[in-house]
């Protein structure tokens, strides 16, 4: 069985010397003594460990992850490692007992062999963590073929999975859906995805909501966690505007479908022509996805949208105006690191905090904020 970990994963990153003006989890209440943080993150986050503050198996830092606030992540949060590097374990997960936010590091439980500088990871929170740590029975994705369907021929609701033995009666009731990834014969119910009612471990039947046609032997089905594959949104805040050049605004990693950008000016735009757009940068060709707006003079708290159809401008409203959705459909971001930005054309004030509500498509795929400078 081809086992697989897809994430979708929002995580607002900072990159060089200069970091965003607000937290990326602002601080909103306090029990027990510990500080409580907005929700403008995501459970599953991304970064890079980096030479600095190394500590054998329990300590290091990742620039990136810095300025979230002291000790934001120290419950409920885990370690863990995507790919080894020249000690440690891929797969290997921990938890997270101290962050210092200044510089970004993070003490955890020992990891088994000492950490490394260029070792990817991902943060995640609460039960994903919890799944992730159980061993052959975690993941969050599961995927093989039909093997069997002897007494229920012509079922549009059960089948069995011969490599999903084994996972503990009702594994995947409730919090998993299937996917008829790929049809045999390439017909119907191919790309369907139904919630799952039922699973037997010492069989692999899996009985779920009905399919619009019975699956056959062969047929490609993949389990998914719920928390996988849905929307998430990205925020980058108060972005000061960057001149009359193009500055990155966030980077899509892996196949996204870009659902909607919403741009929010924080600070009143300086007076004077200022043509803006965005676009998107994939292995170094640019597409605008939309026309150039005028920005001359934008109020505080008015707003911009695209429509989708990328010759037409930006659609912007007046301050404190209502905006009603302008995007008509989804942009199909190729594979690949795929760079959001924005392009004025004079040096002018005012910021500017952009958010796009994405759906990831791949495995692994990351989606991660940018801080202009």
């Amino acid at each position: 069985m081809r086992k697989f970990l897809i994430f979708a994963m929002l995580a607002m990153l900072v990159v060089g010397p200069v970091f965003a003006s607000k937290p990326s989890t602002p601080i909103i209440g306090e029990m027990y003594g510990n500080d409580l943080h907005g929700t403008s993150v995501s459970p599953i986050q991304w970064g890079v460990m980096g030479s600095t503050n190394l500590s054998g198996q329990t300590q290091f830092a990742c620039k990136y992850l810095a300025g979230r606030g002291d000790d934001a992540y120290n419950l409920g949060w885990k370690v863990y490692i995507l790919t080894g590097g020249t000690n440690t374990t891929a797969g290997t997960v921990v938890d997270v007992t101290d962050y210092v936010s200044d510089t970004g590091t993070f003490t955890t439980a020992s990891a088994g062999a000492n950490y490394d500088s260029g070792d990817p990871f991902l943060l995640v929170f609460g039960q994903l963590g919890r799944d992730l740590e159980s061993g052959n029975t975690g993941g969050m994705t599961f995927q093989a073929a039909v093997s069997s369907i002897t007494g229920i021929s012509g079922a549009a609701d059960s089948f069995y999975v011969e490599d999903f033995i084994g996972y503990g009666n009702d594994k995947f009731n409730v919090k998993y859906s299937i996917e008829v990834t790929k049809d045999a014969a390439g017909k119907a119910p191919g790309r369907e995805t139904r919630d799952i009612v039922d699973y037997v471990s010492a069989t692999g039947l899996i009985v779920c909501e009905a399919f619009s046609a019975a699956l056959a032997v062969g047929d490609v089905v993949t389990i998914i966690h719920r928390s996988v594959g849905s929307p998430v949104t990205i925020t980058n805040y108060d972005q000061p505007l960057p001149g009359s050049k193009a500055d990155t605004l966030m980077v899509f990693r892996g196949s996204w479908l870009i659902n909607e950008v919403v741009g929010h000016v924080t600070t009143v735009i300086g007076s004077g022509t200022n043509n803006a757009k965005l676009s998107i940068v994939n292995a170094g060709a640019t597409t605008d996805i939309c026309a150039n707006l005028d920005i001359d003079g934008d109020a505080d708290n008015s707003f911009y949208l695209i429509t989708g159809t990328f010759v037409d401008a930006m659609v912007n409203s007046a301050a404190k105006v209502p905006l009603a959705g302008a995007q008509a459909g989804g942009i199909r971001l190729a594979p690949g690191d795929n760079y959001l930005i924005i392009t004025t054309s004079a040096t002018k004030t005012g910021e500017i905090s952009w958010s796009v509500n994405a759906t990831p498509l791949s495995e692994f795929s990351t989606a991660n904020a940018f801080t202009v400078e």
